[in-house]
């Protein structure tokens, strides 16, 4: 337990919500993958995670005021990843991994999908040569999802689907340049979201690699913009 300097009547926790979940299905993860990461070795699940590293990387969210509590880590396949109650919105799971930092967070989706662009930027700023990806998925009766993409000198490419449009922001023509995709006729951005990282979180290795888990507070403003995603009164 890491104990706060500030009484836990100074904030809102989601985790004191009296409603109830209303996404039936999510994915709200951040992946960063610096140069030279040992994408093999994640790839493989032989990977070894550093808990010190994902302590100090989940205190650069801007989702988070603090760290409440850090639990014991866990293999990702174990850790939760989804929501089932408003308890599962103050935690944050964070695996780093050889070069990559994995973060599964549901503080990603707030403001719709608002809260995952700023942290995109929060993290280019402090890795400006890693690539990074951000990817939310919610199922609100209607489905919506949302990719990012940035990698180093390249304008961050989104992809906005809320199943009545599909938009597309940045400079797509340097991000598949980038990519080595040329002009791709199938504008597939999971397939780019993989070409970019080198590989996905739910594949067998990773989901057999350790991740840490942190419940957090939140500022305020995060906390109302998560309650509007997440909490049916």
């Amino acid at each position: 337990m890491i104990h706060s300097p500030l009484d836990h009547d100074e904030y809102d926790q989601l985790s004191d919500s009296d409603g109830v979940i209303r996404v039936r299905d999510s994915r709200t993860e951040l992946t960063i993958v610096a140069p030279g990461a040992d994408l093999a070795a994640v790839i493989a699940g032989t990977a070894a995670h550093d808990p010190a590293q994902a302590l100090r990387i989940v205190t650069t969210l801007d989702s988070v005021a603090e760290v409440a509590e850090v639990l014991e880590p866990l293999p990702l396949s174990d850790c939760t990843l989804m929501p089932y109650e408003p308890a599962d919105l103050d935690l944050v799971v964070v695996g780093c991994w050889g070069g990559v930092i994995y973060v599964s967070e549901p503080g990603l989706a707030g403001d719709l999908t608002d809260f995952a662009e700023l942290e995109v930027l929060n993290q280019r700023r402090l890795h400006p040569e890693a690539r990074i990806v951000s990817s939310v998925f919610l199922d609100m009766v209607a489905d919506l999802a949302e990719v990012i993409i940035a990698l180093p000198g390249v304008e961050p490419v989104r992809e906005f689907n809320d199943s009545e449009e599909i938009r597309v922001e940045g400079d797509l023509s340097a991000l598949l340049h980038a990519l080595g995709c040329g002009e791709a006729s199938d504008l597939d951005f999971e397939d780019f979201r993989r070409r970019a990282l080198g590989f996905a979180s739910h594949d067998a290795g990773p989901e057999r690699l350790l991740a840490s888990t942190f419940r957090v507070r939140r500022p305020e403003d995060i906390v109302w913009g998560m309650e509007d995603v997440w909490i049916r009164q």
